[in-house]
């Protein structure tokens, strides 16, 4: 049944059938204390391109922005809150992205593009760590690939008061707390099953959908090595 929570309500259509997953597959101390520790990790890293079968004929190609800013602590994660209003994904987290444009030169133009509209972060602030593993959406039929950068510390970032409610800052260290990484074995209509993510911050902050699966992969990548 769906969950929903809080002020602007997360709904999570999480269906009957669905069951507990297995445990987060990093060690919870491994959380690395500076930018340069990820920007080691992901040097090296070949993205994998999405499996062809599931790229439908009227899809879009779209991309997002993981920003990590350094702080005294260690690296954070830059993350929205969309607004109650939303038509869809209302009071979800997500990283800032949309849909390319034809203005766009290549995908990492559209990355940045949207995170200066969503978050007012401008394009020469922030630089590109990797490429990681492009997925395909279901329900809003994207084949979408992640960019993580690093976000100059004088950057100014400021919510767009029509997409984006607020702008979290979340250390890796929190991620990777006890309790906050869980995983459901959810049944498909296909009668298959899928392995669905969720980071649980607080009762009116969970990260779950496409947003959770880019995160797992890249704590996969920075922390499983």
């Amino acid at each position: 049944m769906p969950l929903q929570n809080g002020e602007h309500p997360i709904v999570i259509p999480r269906p009957s059938g669905a069951r507990p997953g297995g445990p987060a597959p990093w060690e919870l101390s491994a959380a690395p204390s500076a930018i340069d520790e990820l920007t080691a990790a992901l040097d090296a890293y070949v993205p994998v391109p999405p499996d062809a079968s599931l790229i439908g004929p009227h899809m879009r190609e779209a991309a997002v922005l993981v920003p990590f800013v350094e702080r005294d602590s260690g690296p954070e994660i830059l993350i929205t809150k969309r607004p109650g209003h939303m038509p869809s994904h209302r009071g979800e987290l997500a990283f800032p992205g949309g849909g390319r444009d034809d203005t766009d030169v290549d995908l990492w133009a559209t990355a940045r593009r949207e995170a200066r509209e969503e978050i007012g972060l401008a394009e020469d602030m922030v630089g590109l760590l990797s490429e990681l593993d492009t997925l395909v959406t279901v329900g809003s039929r994207f084949v979408l690939t992640p960019f993580a950068g690093v976000v100059d510390p004088q950057a100014r970032i400021a919510s767009s008061s029509d997409e984006v409610d607020r702008v979290l800052s979340i250390s890796i260290a929190r991620l990777l707390e006890p309790g906050v990484f869980t995983e459901e074995i959810w049944p498909w209509p296909d009668g298959e099953e899928r392995e669905i993510y969720f980071f649980t911050l607080d009762e009116d902050d969970i990260i779950w959908g496409a947003t959770a699966r880019i995160l797992y992969r890249l704590l996969e990548i920075v922390l499983i090595r």
